[in-house]
């Protein structure tokens, strides 16, 4: 199993004890939300000054995975990625969700 697949799973898994199988927080357009669906198991959104992986903090699974170096190269290149959306898209709440993915980013660079 691929090292996307696990984080998948395991945030699949944290769904289902919520009891959120998958529901989405909004279906506010991407403008206002800043959501960034990587593909049908991973999505990515922005709110409160947060950046989040189907509804879990992102940075709270990092402070639970914080020895697990595939999980931290697999969530820079996603972040990396969200960027990159979120960049195209001209969108006004780019700077605060900017300073919030390279936090986490600098927080997965150091030991």
């Amino acid at each position: 199993m691929s090292d996307i697949n696990k984080i998948r799973e395991r945030l699949r898994k944290v769904d289902i004890a919520r009891g959120e199988a998958s529901t989405s927080v909004s279906d506010i357009p991407l403008d206002h939300q800043l959501t960034f669906d990587r593909d049908a198991n991973e999505k990515w959104s922005f709110r409160d000054g947060r950046i989040y992986l189907n509804n879990e903090d992102i940075e709270d699974a990092l402070n639970e995975e914080h020895d697990n170096v595939r999980f931290q190269s697999a969530v820079s290149d996603a972040i990396s990625e969200y960027k990159d959306l979120v960049y195209q898209k001209g969108n006004g709440s780019w700077a605060k969700f900017s300073a919030r993915a390279d936090t986490i980013q600098d927080k997965i660079l150091q030991p």
